[in-house]
């Protein structure tokens, strides 16, 4: 996230409403990171009624934050309330987009909560799905260089139905575009819950039988000098939890380690000094855990297993 600098008098009439912002989105990665989505609902509910956040782009910012609430309460099946948060960000984005006809940010995120009421009501399928399908494609045509609208296209390509118009292949290019866009651009990246949650979802429609063409798509490990990677090879824990730290920090946030952690380990001074710090940021997240005997930092991994367990990184 970007530092905001009072440099001059001027820039105090604008100071407010960027904070505001900027608190939201940091909040609610914050709240991502540590598995606590359900509490986006109480951020929503402020930036809601905060007077300083009623500008098209924080409506856009609030709205994409009911949209991954309302995703994750169907993942997690409370359809109830599910269909309550959805209900709620409709009546905000109908009329917005109705006076907002080329914003292509607002066309993609109709198309994900029409999406969505088809997830919690199949039937709306043979209603909504045209619309749903003019509106991801409006997105795309208006902002094609926009990161999340690309990963808003992809998911309306890659969760709907072939005979409705989805196609899981091009869903992936969708995805994979986003993901360059975001690498183009730091100031995207960073606090930004999306872009996490895109590599996450990277390594769910990649073919995770085949991880290192998962890890190579992410960047996140160095093959051999040829290009190659030997999964017969084996790494250490502690090696293990550097690269997953490592793709952590592709979203641009300075993680802020909890060293205190490594003192539940009684092996914990056998931890390389390299690896401590990412040893006790998978502790902090429970992305690692010990073993009986404590955190074992030189106890061997296949590389395959070091693999999936990055493709699996979406259970943080």
């Amino acid at each position: 996230m970007k530092r905001i600098f009072t440099l001059a008098i001027l820039s105090c009439l604008f100071i407010g409403s960027i904070s505001a912002e900027s608190q939201y989105r940091k909040k609610t990665f914050d709240l991502f990171v540590t598995g606590n989505i359900l509490q986006w609902e109480k951020v929503i509910d402020t930036m809601k009624n905060d007077p300083s956040c009623q500008s098209i782009e924080d409506k856009e910012e609030l709205l994409s934050y009911y949209y991954g609430l309302v995703g994750h309460l169907i993942d997690i099946k409370d359809k109830k309330h599910a269909r309550k948060v959805l209900d709620d960000a409709l009546s905000i984005i109908k009329p917005l987009a109705d006076e907002n006809p080329e914003n292509g940010r607002l066309s993609g995120l109709m198309a994900n909560f029409q999406g969505f009421q088809i997830a919690l009501s199949p039937l709306k399928a043979t209603t909504l799905a045209r619309s749903m399908l003019q509106h991801a494609n409006k997105a795309e045509k208006i902002s094609p260089d926009d990161p999340d609208v690309n990963i808003w296209s992809a998911n309306i390509l890659f969760y709907m139905p072939n005979v409705f118009g989805g196609d899981s292949q091009l869903s992936r290019e969708y995805y994979r575009k986003a993901l360059r866009l975001y690498e183009e651009n730091e100031a995207l990246r960073s606090n930004n819950w999306m872009y996490l949650q895109l590599i996450i979802t990277l390594g769910l429609v990649e073919d995770v039988s085949d991880p290192v063409a998962v890890v190579q798509q992410l960047g996140v490990m160095q093959p051999n000098a040829d290009g190659s990677f030997d999964t017969t090879s084996r790494v250490t824990r502690q090696m293990a939890a550097t690269v997953l730290l490592r793709l952590l920090r592709q979203s641009n946030v300075v993680f802020e380690a909890d060293m205190s952690m490594l003192d539940r380990y009684p092996d914990s001074a056998s931890i390389s000094d390299w690896a401590r710090e990412a040893v006790a940021m998978m502790t902090q997240y429970d992305l690692m855990n010990g073993t009986t005997k404590g955190f074992e930092p030189k106890k061997d991994m296949t590389l395959e297993q070091c693999l999936v367990l990055l493709t699996r990184i979406c259970e943080f």
